[in-house]
């Protein structure tokens, strides 16, 4: 395992650590060390302290939040383990090298690597 710092805006540098594969594991805060709980897409779904606490978050199938708790405020992973970023009063994900908007389904930029100029996350009927 290795362990990084990650910058969190005005909440500062918390640590945070990752296995080899690359997932999240657990992440530092003021109250102490909070441990992903992620589901089989690699989804962040819920977080629990050292004292076996539990909080759940509820999201939509591509990544719009539902229900948050309290603790949501130690952990800015989310969404495919994307760190979770508010601009101008609307959630998004960054996801290395773009922003993706849950509420639309696309990222907001064309990829800068590739150049595709795609802007779907993933195929869907719904969209």
């Amino acid at each position: 395992m290795r362990s990084r710092s990650v910058g969190h805006g005005s909440r500062g540098r918390r640590p945070y650590v990752r296995s080899p594969g690359g997932g999240l594991l657990s992440i530092s805060g003021p109250d102490g060390v909070f441990y992903h709980l992620p589901d089989a897409s690699g989804n962040i779904i819920g977080i629990i302290d050292a004292s076996g606490n539990v909080d759940w978050y509820l999201s939509k199938p591509f990544g719009e939040v539902v229900e948050e708790p309290a603790s949501s405020k130690y952990n800015p992973y989310r969404y495919k383990a994307a760190y979770r970023d508010v601009v101008n009063g609307k959630v998004l994900y960054y996801m290395i090298n773009r922003y993706y908007d849950p509420e639309i389904g696309r990222f907001t930029q064309t990829d800068p690597i590739s150049g595709f100029a795609s802007f779907s996350f993933a195929a869907s009927q719904e969209r």
